[in-house]
């Protein structure tokens, strides 16, 4: 989360948390966890500055837009609705 708040794309393991905020190929990389597939992906992102930056960009937004203190605040107001319904 802190890299795609900051700007940066992320590269993580295609397993657990990160498969629901990482999107594969848009705001980082998704791999499986061996040094060949992280290092490829790193390999990628150095030989692209101009992909890098883009992903970046584009991790910025989603992380604002999905996971940001207001999105939170709406989600458990609407949770408490619920529940008082």
């Amino acid at each position: 989360m802190e890299c795609m708040f900051a700007g940066r794309p992320v590269l993580a393991c295609n397993s657990g948390g990160p498969t629901e905020s990482v999107q594969d190929g848009r705001t980082g990389f998704l791999r499986p966890p061996t040094p060949e597939a992280f290092s490829a992906a790193m390999a990628t992102l150095l030989d692209d500055p101009a992909l890098a930056a883009k992903m970046g960009r584009k991790a910025h937004k989603h992380a604002r837009r999905t996971f940001s203190l207001e999105t939170f605040t709406s989600f458990l107001e609407e949770v408490m609705y619920e529940m008082l319904q």
